[in-house]
This record gives structure tokens, C-alpha cells and sequence, in this order.
């Protein structure tokens, strides 16, 4: 059979496109969504012996920058600190009313290379402590009510939740609420409000929507603040601190049902911690209830669905998820909540079922 060249390139083109065809394309993992998990390798906090390790409640928990662990106790009053390792350098337990002393311990966070001690009664001080664990000021915030949650927003501004309540006692009728506020950290003075919300209730239902005000909050270095407003949605509206403008991410996560332990777990822990709680009982399904950055990482990280097995979601800053993180290691028969931030990863007890600690988490 005589071919020409005219035929021999149609037939070559014929064949590789028939190939080409015939190749099938490889799956795509857009949808996949990879599984991580935090392991617990090491405890601080001891039932009996070293009273250093010993821990009465812990109330709040902070990494500073050299990865070192600043521990809240506002039943023995102190405020200690551990090496990344869990090594015990020295604790301040200054409590009283003067310049350089602290009431009620509201909390701990990471400010600069030092740390701050919020209160949360009235008057609300506020203890600014260097990277020697030196108070260097104390400023008083100007609020009459209560601080929680409180967070750095910048070397000099701190974020929180102020609830508020007021009451009719013609009708019977309470208003309860939220704002989402910014301090200055030189004058105590309130800046301005991110975010308001509240509701008339009663007396036997006003516990029902405290828990519910219950916002998770979280900072990042790009000048970010994202705010979950409530804890039964899945909603976190997303600040620019800098333009004062906001956007809503709806989050999408499978919530597990709690069983009956832990929601017990719960009920008690509550009695024990606000005392009066009305009506409310615990819901056998929770959102999101607590939130992290890692700046360097660019990482926002939502705990959702459980005290006593808490599965985490994580998202870059521009809201794509990255993976899934469940954690183990931990006891599931107590309640937790958690720090993360770039420099380690941490979870401790809130209702121990023996003696309070802290399990120091790596990632695998």
C-alpha cells in the first residue's frame, strides 16, 4: 500500500488524539480534607507532693512568645509559670488591692513578651507583666460589670465580652446580653463596641441565654478579629479592626451528640462555677466553643461539638479549610478547654474528675 507523507501525519495525528482520549484524568483531592490529630505526651499538675505542680482551679491558661506556660488559679490565687516543657520556673500570687496586686483572677493573655492578669469583679484591674514575671502597671478598666475572655488586640488594646443585665421587677421581666468591646491597655477606657446583642428573658430562662452569649473570640496579626456570637450556630462574623468592617463565614462541620456523662459533666460544673442556673440543662449538641489563630501560619482554628472530645476545624485566613483535628491522649470522662497559638499546644481541665492538669499536645 503506497502512503504519503500527508497520509503518515494524519495518521499520526489520528493516534494521539485517540490516546489522548483514552487517558483518564487523575481524581481531584480539592474535596479531601486531611485528618490530623493532637497528641498528648506529657502532664503538669500533681494530686499530692511538689506544691509548685499543685493546681486548686485552673481558670485560664497562656503560651508566651518564648513558648513558656503561664498558669491561672483563682482558688490558690497564683499565677504560675512552666518552661514549654513543663518545668517550673516561679509563680506571683499578689493578691490584694494595691498597685502591683490582683482580687479576683479573671484570666491570662500573651501580651508582647510579657502577659497580662485580667479580673473580672468590679473594680476590674488589669496587672501588665514583663517576660521576668515583674508587674510593671496596673490600669482599672472603666466598666461596672464584668470582663471575660479578654485577648490582645495590639501592644496597647486588649478585646472581650462585657455581659450586661437589667431587670423589671413590675413585670418579672430580665434583659440579658453581650458586647463584644475594645480596651485601651493605658487608660481602661472602653474604645468602642465590635458587636452587640441581647434578649428579654426571665429569671428561670436568663441562665439559658448567658450560655448562649457565651462568644468565642480570637485575634490575628493581620488585624483580624473573629467573633463566634453565639454558641448554638455556627456563624462567626469576621472583623477588619483597621477598615471596622465585617463579613460572615457560615461554617459547615458535622456536630457529634453528646452522651449523657458529659452533658452531666457539664450541669455540675456549671452549678459549681456561676452557682444559680435556673431552668437551663445542657444540649446534647454544641457549636463552636472555642476559636485560635497561628499568625505565622496564617491558621484560625474552631473547637466545636464537645468539652469531653472536642474535634477542631481549621481554615487559612482566606475561610479555605485546611484539615480536620481530632485529639487523643486525653481522658474523655472530663471537660477541656484548650490554647493554641504558634508557639505550642496546650488543654486543661475545667471539671477534673480527680485533680486539675495540663496535657501538652504536639501535632501528628
Amino acid at each position: 500500500m503506497n502512503v504519503n507523507r500527508f497520509q503518515l501525519l494524519f495518521l499520526s495525528f489520528f493516534v494521539m488524539i485517540v490516546i489522548s482520549c483514552n487517558i483518564m484524568p487523575e481524581p481531584s483531592n480539592q474535596n479531601i480534607i486531611e485528618m490530623m490529630t493532637l497528641i498528648a505526651y506529657d502532664t503538669i499538675g500533681v494530686d499530692i507532693g511538689n506544691d509548685e505542680e499543685m493546681f486548686g482551679n485552673i481558670v485560664d491558661v497562656c503560651i508566651l512568645q518564648d513558648g513558656s506556660i503561664v498558669v491561672a488559679d483563682d482558688q490558690r490565687l497564683r499565677i504560675s509559670r512552666f518552661s514549654k516543657n513543663g518545668d517550673f520556673i516561679q509563680f506571683i500570687s499578689n493578691h490584694g488591692n494595691g498597685p502591683e496586686e490582683f482580687q479576683w483572677i479573671g484570666g491570662v493573655f500573651s501580651l508582647g513578651e510579657g502577659f497580662a492578669i485580667y479580673e473580672y469583679y468590679y473594680p476590674l484591674g488589669c496587672l501588665l507583666v514583663d517576660g521576668e514575671m515583674n508587674v510593671v502597671d496596673k490600669i482599672i478598666f472603666d466598666e461596672h460589670g464584668s470582663i471575660y475572655n479578654l485577648t490582645s488586640l495590639s501592644d496597647t488594646t486588649a478585646v472581650g465580652r462585657a455581659p450586661f443585665l437589667s431587670s423589671d421587677p413590675s413585670s418579672g421581666e430580665i434583659c440579658i446580653g453581650i458586647d463584644i468591646c475594645e480596651w485601651s491597655l493605658i487608660s481602661g477606657e472602653r474604645k468602642r463596641v465590635f458587636y452587640s446583642n441581647e434578649c428579654i428573658t426571665n429569671r428561670n430562662t436568663a441562665y439559658i441565654s448567658y450560655v448562649n452569649f457565651e462568644s468565642a473570640l480570637a485575634v490575628s496579626s493581620k488585624d483580624w478579629l473573629f467573633l463566634a456570637p453565639n454558641r448554638e450556630e455556627n456563624k462567626v462574623i469576621i472583623y477588619s479592626v483597621n477598615a471596622n468592617q465585617s463579613d460572615t463565614l457560615f461554617l459547615e462541620y458535622s456536630t457529634a451528640m453528646r452522651d449523657s456523662v458529659e452533658m452531666n459533666l457539664e450541669l455540675e460544673w456549671r452549678k459549681m462555677r456561676d452557682g444559680r442556673i435556673g431552668d437551663w440543662l445542657p444540649s446534647n449538641e454544641i457549636g463552636i466553643i472555642q476559636m485560635f489563630t497561628q499568625n505565622k501560619l496564617q491558621r484560625v482554628w474552631y473547637s466545636h461539638s464537645s468539652y469531653s472530645e472536642t474535634m477542631f476545624d481549621v481554615f487559612d485566613y482566606d475561610g479555605n479549610q485546611l484539615f480536620t483535628c481530632n485529639v487523643e491522649g486525653i481522658p474523655s470522662e472530663e471537660l477541656y478547654y484548650f490554647e493554641i497559638c504558634d508557639d505550642g499546644y496546650l488543654a486543661y481541665t475545667i471539671a477534673p474528675n480527680d485533680y486539675p492538669k495540663i496535657y501538652l499536645l504536639k501535632m501528628e
